[in-house]
């Protein structure tokens, strides 16, 4: 899967993600300097990238619960 393709399939499963990241993926997971990830690579990819953005929106919706900036919410 190259990096338009990977994209495509970011966009497909709701997860939009810039071209610019998307290159940065591919060529981190591209072992074999190919310029495409295997199957395995992709899954690694998309389990890392759903697990950093559902860590992003739990980080915003504390935020909006912190409204003094204090790190905590009681």
């Amino acid at each position: 899967m190259d990096a338009e393709e990977l994209q495509r399939a970011f966009e497909q499963a709701g997860m939009p993600v810039a071209g610019e990241e998307i290159k940065e993926i591919v060529s981190k997971f591209d072992y074999l300097k190919t310029g495409k990830i295997n199957y395995t690579d992709f899954l690694a990819v998309t389990i890392d990238m759903k697990e950093m953005l559902s860590d992003q929106i739990l980080y915003q919706t504390f935020l909006q619960f912190d409204q003094q900036g204090k790190g905590y919410i009681s």
